[in-house]
């Protein structure tokens, strides 16, 4: 196995957590929160594939003068991925 978030050929494993607090200036409060886990396989330098699962939240409530309201949504789903390398 070539380890984790390897750049040579062979497998590799990524988990991501993306969060954030602040809403486009708007007079908010909340967070959207992204988690990520890739299995991916590089076959050579230039080209690799990959599947995994991701569950993306979000969460605000806004006062504004446009706008009040609070947007609430949950998603889960799967990920297939394929890259190609140009140098």
């Amino acid at each position: 196995m070539a380890g984790l978030n390897s750049t040579g050929p062979g497998p590799s494993i990524r988990a991501s957590i993306y969060e954030a607090r602040q809403c486009l200036g708007l007079e908010s409060e909340g967070s959207f929160q992204t988690y990520e886990l890739d299995f991916r396989y590089r076959f050579n330098e230039r080209f690799m594939i990959g599947a995994g699962v991701v569950r993306s939240s979000i969460d605000v409530t806004a006062e504004d003068t446009g706008w009040n309201g609070r947007i609430a949504d949950t998603h889960r789903g799967f990920l297939v991925s394929g890259s190609f390398y140009l140098d």
